[in-house]
């Protein structure tokens, strides 16, 4: 499931660092540094104002009977792009929850990458150059469909076929072709 979010003020998207938090009361007045209890009035301060400033943004008002509830359904469509408008919210963002933080809803992609031995691109290398032979057209993304219908290549995607080939490439380039068949 692909989530589009929403780009977040410049005001909203920095972090609340403590280490800015300036001192207070008689620490200020001698100029010391700030303690922990400043830092925690810091950062108390910040996300009350930063609250003020997400519902500014989200058109909420302070004063409607539900505003938690308002709130919350606006961080839910800014973080997993859900409309708190559609007719089956709940449904969705209790899909969404499960796919992102229980495994046994998320789907599996193939497991690790797979690692590419020198064997592997020296075949691909004779494959291509024989796609190519017989069909001097194909570039890029054909070239790699074509690679596909040939069993060897079929469980890859386009993007690992063609960054194979890449590598393929550079592989041939550093050998040079010999000038003559070796005698047998």
């Amino acid at each position: 499931m692909r989530i589009k979010r929403r780009s977040l003020p410049a005001s909203l998207a920095k972090q609340i660092n403590p280490a800015n938090a300036p001192a207070k009361g008689l620490r200020r007045q001698f100029c010391l540094a700030p303690d922990e209890s400043d830092k925690k009035a810091y950062v108390v301060e910040e996300m009350s104002r930063r609250i003020k400033m997400f519902e500014q943004e989200h058109g909420l008002d302070r004063n409607t009977p539900n505003l938690n509830e308002r709130r919350t359904k606006a961080a839910v469509e800014l973080i997993f792009g859900i409309s708190p408008d559609a007719p089956d919210w709940w449904a969705k963002v209790g899909l969404t929850l499960l796919i992102r933080f229980v495994p046994g809803f998320s789907i599996s992609s193939r497991g690790r990458p797979r690692k590419w031995q020198f064997t592997d691109y020296i075949d691909l290398y004779a494959d291509v150059r024989a796609i190519k032979a017989k069909r001097p057209e194909l570039r890029g993304k054909d070239l790699c469909k074509a690679l596909q219908r040939k069993e060897r290549w079929a469980k890859f995607r386009i993007s690992a076929l063609r960054r194979a080939q890449v590598h393929a490439n550079a592989i041939a380039r550093s050998y040079p072709e010999p000038a003559s068949a070796p005698a047998t």
